[in-house]
């Protein structure tokens, strides 16, 4: 009877606790990019969808109690009039009583007849085992206990069709069905899986398991047959079904059904896995494939399957660790912040997927979901760094590597940082030049040569920001490159250069205080320097000099944001423009993370709040709402991660350890590589503040064993490869910082097109005419001051390339970081 007791209180916890926080739509399983499903919070209403909400994904349940049948997900029973015979009972849907969303699980509490059940999504986060975080598997797994006391009889129904491998129903597919002692699973796949990827690649297998054990059945067949048959006898036949065809011809589904028998609760959960299997992530150069990193571990999708499948147990016990720790973190802040958070975790990590390089390293993959089809954006990583700080900072160096490596390979000839791998994810063919975007894009990943002419100021050579404005000196495009520059001397302070340090710094609070004197009318920072007096703009850009600990802004925007009146229940738009309707979900949540007042925190992540529920636009969480048209665009981004932006705080800044180094070669012909990806300066990026400093500051993970007999090259693309990294890690430990600061593609989203930055006119290549590695002045930019020489600035910046080349090869990686309880 305790233990009875016991598990009611369990399975009761969820309609209890979760009332408050209902999202417009809500997150199922979430894995990669193209495992990304999500629904109505109103199960009853429709069937689950893929994140750009035009993709229905059948998965349809039922659960028979006492001989009656309840549908739990999907809506079969009015689409397909599903009926039972004369005088047997109707078939409805379950009550559900809450819905509990958790950063890595979504939890339905339902009754079921004299049952309660709890069906549970859990897409796994994995921060010690990088094998297991690349492997594209979630679980579904359900939990039952009598409501009354007595035992009931109970079976479950779960299947899934062609439709999770496209959206286009005449799509012939073909499918199998495997059983062994242990597991039994279906597997299915495009016929012809050479479509030309959009939204969805078509490469993709589907898996559907479940361990094999007493009572369970499957079946493969006709959508309309098999779940009547199920509703009748609570049971499959064991059979699959051998004619082939399109996905909406009679509908074929692949199934499970498991009987229970007569119980009062479930002795263990039952448990089914689904998956999307690519046998490649990503494309390079047109030719060359790289394989998913757990294929380091399994040659075979089964081994890993059945290996995802015994290890349940401990990935649920894991799931709930992390889980408690985050939410417990966020909820310091406030229940706001926390369901915000819980809301954003599967998208940060779910818009990524994990290859092996040839040489065994790590590389993450980043696709831009929903807005374009890019590769690695500079600007979406920026914003989703919060997350991959605080889960596991060693993530952020998988992320940024390809970015290193790519402008040092014969395919890249421009003289700034690369925004992007390429404009059509899974084909990383590169980024298409666009002089206009320099400053954002190169001082994100940090690495690029100085372009002609210094770019700190932004503004009057067409220079256009993350988010589409060209007005001339923007204020938070300036300020990017000056906390870059001031994030130039801890880098050199940590390679021990004391006098670069002295410099860079002594040169960023000279060039601050120019700053402040240009940007701000005394209470608040305009939008831009040449602007007048009420104008203002998100200021997003602070958070990376408030990460840092480099102290070089003062906290007078906090009483701005709070005054000012949002004009929408949604939250603050981007800036003052007139034209500028948008609201800019993840520079909002940065700018959270940057104030020290509670009620201006508070304010802006109500507004974050209220679009996450926000019922008349029914989308996976986005990153963007234009006001105006009544429009959201970054549907499910990976954006989304900005969410974390206050606990990453809590990480503090860190200084990295120095030890002896060299400079990494290229094993196969002995040269360095060419100065092209060098870091330094003040270049300016998409999306942020120097992505390439983060990578410096808090992606020392594990030791790295240089033997250049085992380096390889990753022909054409990657110019050279990097030694093989253990991608395994532990928890991490900040030392206090020694070193103080003084005082694109068309978008597609519902038809519309999101305001991102346009191409403009190409800036005129200029020449540096003043010695001076760093100018001691900050005047605005035009074409009288634009001209200097950049041979001096250029073998400074070789310099430094080799030094940071440097401290990328020293054995001293370490763990992430650790939680604050």
């Amino acid at each position: 009877m305790i233990l009875f007791v016991f598990h009611t209180i369990i399975l009761l916890t969820v309609t209890l606790t979760s009332a408050q926080f209902q999202p417009s739509v809500v997150p199922l399983l979430i894995r990669s990019p193209f495992l990304n499903s999500w629904v109505d919070r109103n199960t009853s209403s429709g069937w689950p969808m893929f994140w750009n909400t035009k993709m229905t994904l059948g998965l349809g349940g039922f659960v028979r109690v006492d001989g009656a049948a309840y549908e739990w997900m999907g809506n079969a029973f009015e689409d397909l009039n599903l009926a039972k015979g004369p005088g047997e009972n109707d078939i409805s849907f379950v009550e559900v009583h809450g819905i509990d969303i958790t950063p890595t699980r979504t939890i339905y509490s339902v009754s079921a007849g004299l049952m309660q059940l709890n069906f549970t999504f859990l897409s796994p986060v994995e921060p010690q085992d990088l094998t297991l975080q690349s492997f594209p598997f979630a679980y579904i797994y359900v939990d039952a206990i009598s409501r009354d006391g007595n035992p009931h009889n109970v079976q479950l129904y779960c299947d899934l069709s062609g439709e999770w491998l496209s959206e286009d129903g005449q799509d012939n597919i073909t499918w199998t069905s495997v059983t062994s002692d242990s597991m039994i699973f279906h597997r299915a796949q495009l016929q012809t899986p050479d479509k030309p990827a959009d939204d969805m690649v078509y490469d993709g297998q589907l898996y559907f398991a479940t361990q094999d054990s007493s009572g369970n059945s499957w079946q493969t067949g006709e959508d309309r047959a098999q779940r009547s048959s199920f509703i009748k006898n609570g049971k499959l036949d064991n059979t699959e079904d051998h004619d082939l065809r399109c996905i909406s011809c009679s509908k074929p589904v692949f199934a499970f059904s498991n009987d229970l028998g007569n119980i009062t609760i479930t002795s263990k959960s039952i448990v089914w896995a689904v998956g999307y299997v690519r046998n490649n992530v990503v494309r390079l150069n047109g030719s060359q494939e790289l394989k998913p990193y757990w294929t380091t571990v399994y040659s075979r999708v089964e081994d890993g399957l059945q290996a995802f499948l015994a290890d349940f147990s401990n990935a649920n016990a894991r799931a709930e660790s992390l889980d408690d720790k985050i939410v417990s973190n966020a909820q310091k802040v406030s229940s706001v912040y926390a369901d915000i958070v819980s809301l954003s975790t599967r998208q940060a990590f779910g818009g990524v997927e994990i290859a092996v390089s040839s040489s065994g390293s790590a590389l993450m993959f980043m696709k831009d979901i929903d807005a374009t089809q890019r590769i690695s954006p500079v600007d979406r990583i920026f914003a989703s760094l919060p997350a991959y700080l605080y889960i596991n900072a060693t993530w952020v160096r998988y992320l940024l590597e390809p970015l290193f490596q790519f402008p040092q390979s014969p395919l890249y000839t421009e003289q700034y940082a690369a925004p992007n791998l390429g404009s059509n994810y899974p084909d990383a063919q590169g980024a298409e030049p666009d002089l206009t975007r320099t400053i954002e894009g190169t001082w994100n990943s940090f690495h690029a040569q100085y372009e002609q002419y210094i770019l700190i100021h932004g503004g009057r050579f067409g220079h256009v920001d993350a988010d589409g404005s060209n007005d001339a000196n923007l204020t938070n495009l300036a300020l990017k490159g000056i906390t870059g520059v001031r994030a130039m001397a801890e880098i050199s302070h940590t390679l021990g250069q004391r006098d670069d340090a002295d410099r860079y710094q002594g040169q960023a609070a000279r060039w601050i205080q120019q700053w402040e004197a240009s940007a701000s009318t005394g209470r608040h920072l305009k939008s831009s320097y040449n602007s007048d007096s009420s104008s203002w703009s998100m200021i997003y850009n602070l958070f990376a000099d408030k990460l840092l600990g480099m102290n070089l802004i003062y906290d007078e925007q906090d009483a701005f944001y709070n005054k000012l009146e949002s004009g929408s229940e949604f939250g603050l738009t981007f800036n003052s423009s007139t034209s500028n309707n948008q609201i800019k979900y993840h520079w909002t949540l940065l700018i959270a993370a940057t104030t020290k007042d509670p009620s201006t925190r508070a304010k802006l992540l109500q507004g974050v709040y209220e679009k996450a529920i926000d019922l008349n636009k029914r989308v996976p969480f986005p990153i963007t709402y234009d006001i105006k048209q009544n429009r959201t665009y970054g549907k499910a981004s990976p954006g989304q991660g900005a969410a974390f932006s206050i606990l990453s705080m809590d990480l503090g800044p860190g200084k990295l350890a120095g030890s002896d180094g060299r400079d990494a070669v290229d094993s196969s012909s002995g040269r360095k590589p060419k100065a092209g990806a060098i870091a330094g300066g003040v270049i300016g990026s998409i999306g942020g503040i120097a992505i390439f400093i983060f990578g410096f500051l808090f992606c020392r993970r594990r030791k790295i064993q240089y033997d250049p007999q085992k380096e390889t090259t990753l022909t054409r693309f990657f110019g050279r490869s990097r030694v093989n990294d253990r991608p395994d890690v532990e928890p991490m430990h900040w030392n206090p910082t020694q070193y103080h600061s003084p005082s694109t593609r068309k978008s597609r989203a519902e038809g519309g097109s999101e305001k991102v930055a346009g191409t403009g006119e190409i800036a005129a290549r200029r020449n540096l005419s003043s010695s001076n590695i760093l100018p001691t002045s900050l005047p605005l930019v035009s074409e009288s001051n634009a001209n200097f020489e950049v041979s001096a600035l250029r073998n400074e910046l070789e310099d430094l390339r080799r030094n940071m080349e440097e401290m990328r090869s020293r054995p001293n990686d370490g763990p992430p970081p650790s939680y604050r309880q």
